[in-house]
């Protein structure tokens, strides 16, 4: 019903329930009176029309309705402030709507189209209303009479209702987060919430840290069981509860945590994590040296798995100086050794696994082994196909030399056996504590003089590097000067090795005085003796070579 039809409605039936009165006065033309009425509203309808063109927001078109956010900002924030000469349109009692109210109420909002009062709070956020009150939320309240007052007042009644002061402290939350003065709504909520999430991350920051520190100092997680304790008595358990003896946070975590985030499963996820962040960190570096180089190994685990062993190699800016950065990438299990698996494990996990831009990829190195260096169809000769700018890089002229010695020994039946029985002394000796204490004791002992002449010239550094060494240095294939070192000890403390092997055969029983015994015999046969001199001859002629090829001049 519209305000002019309203107007006239009350106007007439207020003349009919006063008909006794009109009976006993004069006629009254009503066409006369229904046009005054007419011109009358026309005129107020035309003022109040042309002043509601300032208001941008009519609180009953909100109503019924899902709200955006802009819309609720919309209705929080703004109102119509009317002219100084306006006049709010007065009801059938002469009362009407009065601007003052809003001055201590925020919420208030006149709707001029319906000549009503709503709640700008409720309307922003509504709940659920109830048909006997729908007052300011949903039907606009317009009975200005009883508007004021503490018993009947329906302005005082409506803000000390919960709903209202429910959409009141939402209505808040929500400017203060649109002005970026708080945290999102959904995430204030509840603080308790927030601080069960800061505390949970605490704990996990504490455990990740045990993590880290352990896998700095390649120490392992697991341990033994314990049956005093009735549980793993691992490395990792036993970090965590010497943590959480001054780490409040995380012993109240152990103490009261249905999950405690400690099982080998998420171990594991933890390590997994920290393997994740380190190899991204890696790759990154490698991007800005723009190019990189890969080493790559064979290898068997205890559990007789093949895997590979994945290096990089590149060169980055370091406080104003290029640095060379050889880093390990990770093991990656192979189901078999030839070189076309390898070829597209490596590729696979370098590219689409680990993100590495292969483009760059600018070398290539290996092992001497055909699956590998082959020229037809190893490892190096697919990646290059894939990726020419690859290059394979052989190795270096003291590694082949290093090479052709090992095979060549191995070729002659003497030497072969000869630096065997001397690597089985070695062990035999060094292996055990008891032993080495009495070669220790013995070669201090000993003679600071060699025995034998010399037979060639700088021959005196090698004897005079032994003489200085107490213990007997063990043979190795892949350490290249090894050899020399051990044929140069034998033969400058040969007198005191022979003492060491007859106190152990006079001290010990069963098995090992009977090995003491066969390698005190061994070191006494004239051949053997023969073959140890021609040996320590042939590779000390080549140490100078090795020591040279090793050396920073030769680089620079």
């Amino acid at each position: 019903m519209s305000f002019k039809q309203s107007s006239l409605t009350t106007f007439f039936s207020r003349n009919d329930r006063n008909k006794d009165k009109e009976s006993q006065s004069p006629p009254v033309d009503s066409s006369a009176m229904a046009t005054n009425v007419q011109s009358e509203q026309s005129a107020s309808v035309s003022q109040i029309s042309s002043s509601y063109k300032l208001d941008k927001v009519d609180p009953i078109k909100l109503i019924h309705k899902t709200l955006l956010d802009d819309e609720r900002q919309q209705i929080l924030e703004h109102k119509w402030v009317p002219d100084k000469k306006f006049e709010y349109p007065q009801n059938t009692t002469g009362r009407c709507y009065s601007s003052k109210w809003e001055d201590t109420r925020p919420w208030l909002r006149c709707s001029l189209s319906d000549d009503s009062a709503f709640c700008a709070y409720c309307i922003a956020f509504p709940a659920t209303v109830s048909e006997k009150n729908p007052e300011f939320i949903t039907v606009g309240f317009r009975d200005w009479k009883n508007a004021k007052g503490e018993t009947r007042g329906a302005l005082e009644r409506h803000a000390k209702s919960d709903r209202h002061k429910t959409a009141q402290e939402k209505s808040e939350m929500f400017l203060m987060t649109v002005k970026g003065e708080s945290i999102p709504v959904t995430e204030s909520i509840s603080k308790a919430y927030q601080e069960n999430v800061q505390r949970n991350r605490a704990c996990l920051m504490s455990v990740i840290d045990v993590v880290i520190q352990l896998g700095q100092r390649n120490i392992p997680f697991r341990g033994n069981w314990s049956k005093e304790l009735g549980k793993e008595d691992g490395n990792f358990q036993y970090f965590i509860d010497w943590k959480a003896q001054f780490d409040d946070v995380l012993n109240v975590h152990l103490s009261t945590a249905k999950h405690k985030y400690l099982s080998p499963k998420v171990q594991n996820e933890f390590i997994r994590i920290c393997e994740l962040e380190i190899r991204e960190a890696i790759r990154n570096r490698c991007a800005e040296s723009q190019f990189f180089s890969i080493m790559v190994d064979e290898t068997t685990d205890v559990a007789e798995k093949a895997q590979l062993a994945i290096c990089v190699r590149y060169v980055n800016l370091e406080k104003n100086s290029y640095q060379v950065n050889e880093d390990f990438l990770g093991f990656v299990e192979v189901a078999q050794t030839d070189s076309e698996t390898v070829c597209n494990t490596v590729l696979h996990n370098l590219g689409a696994e680990w993100g590495f831009d292969l483009t760059k990829l600018r070398g290539q190195g290996y092992d001497g082994c055909a699956t590998m260096s082959s020229e037809v169809s190893g490892v190096q000769k697919r990646i290059k196909d894939d990726y020419p700018e690859a290059k394979y890089f052989v190795h270096c002229n003291s590694h082949r030399l290093n090479l052709v010695i090992v095979n060549t020994c191995n070729k002659v039946v003497e030497a072969r056996n000869n630096l065997t029985i001397l690597g089985k002394i070695t062990w035999f000796i060094c292996g055990v504590s008891k032993r080495k204490a009495i070669l220790m004791n013995e070669v201090k002992e000993g003679s600071k003089e060699l025995d034998f002449d010399l037979l060639y010239e700088n021959e005196d550094v090698l004897f005079e590097s032994a003489m200085r060494q107490n213990m007997m240095p063990k043979p190795s294939d892949t350490r290249w000067t090894s050899r020399v070192d051990t044929l140069s000890w034998v033969l400058t403390h040969y007198k005191s090795l022979i003492s060491v092997l007859e106190i152990v055969q006079s001290r010990s029983k069963g098995q090992a005085a009977a090995d003491a015994s066969s390698y005190h015999a061994v070191l006494l046969k004239f051949d053997f003796i023969v073959v140890a001199v021609i040996l320590q001859y042939t590779l000390g002629y080549i140490y100078t070579p090795f020591q040279f090829c090793h050396s920073r001049s030769l680089a620079t």
